[in-house]
């Protein structure tokens, strides 16, 4: 493998043809390059991840990485440049990189794709594919980047759920839980905000022992967030004795419904109608290259 990959990619010659191809592309000056974003994707994953980036372009100047898992019938490198103009008709550009993974694995290995990783800037790495059978290339990702990001409700959808996911991290990498972060996290912080002003004083009667508590959300997953962030409001550890929790997904909203030991019934909802694109929530992810806390809290809270 080592072979192919010397033929492959000369980082020298790489960054000089990307640095060509941005400025014929680009209308003005090109911006400064603000992060390196790193994307695991298959053929499953491409539809979503491409049209995240194109609703990114024109928002940030980046480098964009892209390790193409969909099967190719040798490792294959390509790289391009496109810009948009902004307000002071500076361009505004992605340089981008993408690595077609063949049947060697070539295009997995650190030293087809390390070396142009912007290693001054914030690294995010986007992981949208599943993890079984690629623990080790999430491995090699952790030594380079500053955070590591999922959607678990686009993994739900391919029938991965958020705990069979963590489980395979906990088992093989267990370190990346420190720098995961969530599409889906970010994706409810409206809707976490909606529901923080209607509970208002409620937080103080519903940390009672023995209540019980059910949250319904779009997917699963976003229900299972949520749950596990009221539970972390309310002081709760997660799968205690005496404490009810559960969650659904499939609802048009966002409902947290709550039930005293005495029989009292309160339920908060809150609209998901409006919530964040992918773009927005990439902009601001990979901007903020640091895990949420109240992410990993609101994970051990609903037992993942």
């Amino acid at each position: 493998m080592a072979d192919s990959v010397r033929e492959l990619f000369d980082p020298e010659t790489m960054e000089a043809r990307l640095a060509e191809l941005q400025e014929a592309a680009s209308p003005g000056k090109p911006r400064e390059i603000l992060f390196t974003l790193i994307v695991v994707h298959d053929e499953e994953g491409r539809r979503q991840v491409e049209q995240a980036l194109d609703g990114l372009m024109g928002m940030r100047a980046a480098r964009i990485i892209r390790l193409d898992l969909s099967p190719h019938e040798r490792t294959r490198i390509s790289l391009s440049a496109r810009c948009s103009v902004d307000a002071a008709k500076r361009g505004v550009c992605f340089q981008e990189v993408i690595v077609e993974n063949g049947p060697d694995d070539a295009g997995c290995a650190p030293g087809t794709w390390g070396a142009l990783v912007v290693r001054d800037l914030p690294v995010v790495a986007w992981w949208a594919a599943p993890l079984e059978g690629r623990e080790g290339l999430l491995d090699v990702l952790l030594d380079r980047v500053d955070k590591v990001l999922i959607d678990s409700e686009a993994l739900e959808q391919r029938g991965v759920g958020l705990e069979g996911f963590m489980e395979g991290v906990g088992r093989t990498v267990p370190e990346a839980r420190g720098v995961l972060a969530d599409m889906a996290w970010a994706r409810y912080r409206p809707v976490r905000a909606q529901v923080a002003r209607a509970c208002g004083e409620r937080w103080r009667v519903w940390r009672e022992e023995g209540a019980r508590l059910r949250v319904a959300a779009p997917s699963e997953a976003g229900a299972r967030l949520i749950a596990g962030w009221v539970c972390s409001r309310l002081g709760w550890g997660g799968r205690e004795p005496g404490v009810g929790l559960g969650w659904e997904g499939g609802a048009e909203e966002v409902r947290v419904a709550w039930e005293g030991r005495g029989g009292g019934r309160e339920e908060v909802r809150a609209g998901a109608a409006d919530l964040p694109e992918d773009a927005a929530i990439l902009a601001e992810e990979c901007e903020n290259p640091v895990s949420d806390p109240l992410y990993r809290e609101a994970l051990r809270c609903a037992g993942v």
